[in-house]
């Protein structure tokens, strides 16, 4: 695959794909989670790196986890300063199987059956955290945050940032596991995720809808509660 650089953002990108549709994390977070210099950052899904790039700006350690070859390939490019590794992000360490649609690698997914398909290593959430102790991580891995979030995640973590989708074939994915994420879902569509995932470990989110255009997105960034007072 042809890598391009683009002249406005100064980003490389894949050729003939939309990899600088899917820009604008990087306000949200600017904006909502001001970040420290000795912050270290766990980035699970870079893609080309565009949000990467900016958080190397923000910090000094950020380690970035993409499973596609010319994903990463773009991270290391637009990013030199982040430990790359090209890898996904699952529960246990092992292979698994990685659809694809592929003039839309944004969307790739675990889930459900696209147009192509390749076999990414996987690596365990719980050691990558054990290995890092990032103080912050940001998750857009196309589904799996249902997933990873299943684990306490440890004290020294005082902020998450999660861009969650809600694709059809993850719809079916949680069904056929018997994993009612349509409540899920409708919680957060509602009145956001007050009793959700993190609420009990972090304060309430900060929670946007649609930053980017592309249907099914919402993004929330939660800070540690310290005590009484909320972080938020």
């Amino acid at each position: 695959m042809n890598l391009c650089k683009d002249d406005k953002t100064g980003l490389w990108y894949r050729e003939g794909t939309d990899d600088l549709k899917f820009l604008g994390k990087e306000d949200i977070m600017a904006d909502h989670l001001p970040l420290k210099p000795t912050d270290v950052v766990m980035e699970i899904g870079a893609n080309i790196g565009a949000t990467t790039k900016f958080l190397c700006s923000q910090v000094e350690n950020v380690i970035a986890y993409e499973p596609q070859k010319y994903g990463a390939y773009c991270v290391r490019k637009n990013a030199p300063k982040a430990i790359t590794i090209q890898a996904g992000i699952g529960l246990y360490d092992g292979i698994s199987k990685f659809y694809y649609n592929p003039r839309h690698r944004s969307s790739a997914s675990r889930f459900g059956k696209l147009t192509n398909y390749g076999e990414i290593e996987i690596k365990s959430f719980q050691k990558e955290l054990e290995r890092w102790e990032p103080t912050f991580i940001l998750m857009d891995c196309e589904g799996s945050e249902w997933e990873l979030l299943r684990i306490k995640l440890p004290d020294f973590i005082r902020a998450v940032a999660i861009e969650f989708h809600f694709q059809r074939s993850i719809k079916r994915h949680y069904k056929k596991n018997q994993i009612d994420i349509l409540t899920m879902i409708n919680r957060i569509h509602g009145s956001g995720p007050q009793s959700l995932l993190l609420s009990d470990q972090f304060g309430l989110p900060i929670w946007t809808h649609g930053f980017v255009r592309h249907r099914n997105v919402s993004f929330a960034v939660w800070k540690r509660s310290l005590g009484k007072e909320s972080a938020m």
